[in-house]
């Protein structure tokens, strides 16, 4: 990614790994990864998955003068393979019994704690619950429909994972 405007042929700053301050077309306030915007190298677009993940993204009501346009603190350079991980919400469950299997839509969290779909977001299928897997966890806390949860991509693998984070002991 270009750190200053460069003429053609020239030589510049650039970043190609490592944390540095960016342009990103927000197509999604939820969206928490970015890649490069073919053909203009003024910013980055935002995405479900990229090469870039956003660390900090300037609040809307900040953005001035067009407001899906945002300031960004972003790792580039993330590695090919590394998989990824989103924010989702159950959407279905298939199964008589444990382990099911599970779809999903991207969903993000607003300031008040309530979790929503993306609206055009990334949808998962054929979803393993890694707390149903295993000799440890087997056939333990299955998943509703409406739940929260962390949808893992991880490279290699066949279907996505997803686990949730909850209490389980006593105050």
């Amino acid at each position: 990614m270009l750190l200053e405007p460069l003429a053609q042929e020239a030589i510049g700053l650039a970043c190609v790994d490592g944390v540095c301050i960016a342009r990103v077309k927000m197509l999604d306030e939820g969206h928490r990864f970015a890649e490069i915007k073919v053909s203009d190298a003024t910013m980055l677009l935002s995405g479900a998955s990229g090469s870039a993940a956003l660390l900090w993204v300037q609040p809307a009501g900040e953005r001035d003068p067009d407001p899906t346009v945002a300031w960004v603190v972003a790792k580039i350079g993330l590695p090919a393979g590394a998989g990824s991980i989103a924010g989702a919400m159950i959407t279905s469950k298939a199964g008589t019994a444990p382990p099911y299997r599970y779809a999903a839509a991207q969903a993000t969290m607003d300031a008040d704690g309530i979790w929503t779909r993306v609206e055009g977001g990334q949808a998962y299928n054929d979803v393993f619950n890694i707390e149903e897997q295993g000799s440890g966890g087997q056939w333990v806390n299955p998943l509703n429909v409406k739940d929260p949860v962390v949808i893992l991509i991880l490279p290699g693998a066949a279907s996505p994972v997803c686990m949730r984070a909850h209490y389980r002991g006593s105050y």
